[in-house]
Parts: structure tokens; C-alpha cells; sequence
């Protein structure tokens, strides 16, 4: 928990990992929307490159698009899995790996709560995205009277 000192502390393992997992999502919906927010695509987004704390460390392929594409690529066998607009998938996909390689520390009756952090963290990296194109729009952020 190097990254998540101030996450729960004093808790039990469960209620830790449970929630330095919340702010997982958190970090990296943050992460993926900001590319979003200016155009940035990371190229090749893959979970031995996402790293715990909500950041990346692979520096390339990347880039930023000239003209908007969605499909937009800097790696030629990147495919539509790590295109621009599919930035969000693959962070949820690199948040599945995380949150399965952390059931063994939520005890032999994990199933169903590894099932709501993984719902619950693709729902928070889907709404933060979707945050950044409903204010790029103009519109108030979620929830708000405007949009």
C-alpha cells in the first residue's frame, strides 16, 4: 500500500484493499479522461504498463492527434483495442487485472465482491470520461442541473 498510505489505515486487509481499489478507478478514470480532454493518445495502454497508483510508464508509442479520430492510433499494431477513444476500455480492463489479482487478499468467499469492485470501478472510469465530453460540450458535470 506504498501508494496508498492514507487509504484506510489502521483497517483491516479487506476494508484496505477494498478501498485503495475505489480510488484505483478513481486515479485512473482521472488519467484517461484527462488524455481524452486534450487529444493524447497513450498507443499502447495495457496493464503491464498501468501502474497502481493511477499512472502510466510506458512512453511510447504516443501522441496526440491532429485532427480528431477516434480510431486514432500512434502504433500501427495497436489496433482499435488502444485507439483514442478506447482509452477508457482498456483502463477498465487493466482495473479487471488488478482487482483479480487482489482476491486472494478479500478471503475465500471473494466472488461477489470482486464482482461490485469491478462494476462499480468500470462505472467510475466510464462517468469520468463521459464527464470530460459533457464539459467539452459546455454542459455542467454529471449530475448537475445544467447537462
Amino acid at each position: 500500500f506504498r501508494e496508498y498510505s492514507d487509504v484506510a489505515p489502521g483497517q483491516p486487509m479487506e476494508d484496505r484493499v477494498v478501498a485503495m481499489l475505489g480510488v484505483v478507478a478513481e486515479r485512473l478514470g482521472a488519467l484517461v479522461s484527462g488524455w481524452l480532454r486534450v487529444g493524447f493518445c497513450q498507443g499502447n495502454f495495457n496493464s503491464d504498463n498501468c501502474l497502481v497508483g493511477g499512472r502510466t510508464m510506458d512512453y511510447g508509442p504516443f501522441g496526440w492527434m491532429d485532427n480528431y479520430d477516434p480510431l486514432f492510433a500512434k502504433w500501427t499494431g495497436s489496433g482499435d483495442h488502444y485507439a483514442f477513444l478506447n482509452q477508457p476500455g482498456a483502463a477498465i480492463a487493466n482495473y479487471h487485472t488488478l482487482v483479480t489479482s487482489m482476491g486472494p487478499l478479500l478471503g475465500p468467499d471473494a466472488e461477489p465482491r470482486l464482482v461490485e469492485l469491478l462494476r462499480a470501478g468500470a462505472e467510475t472510469i466510464r462517468s469520468a470520461a463521459s464527464d470530460t465530453f459533457r464539459l467539452k460540450m459546455g454542459f455542467g458535470a454529471s449530475g448537475s442541473e445544467v447537462a
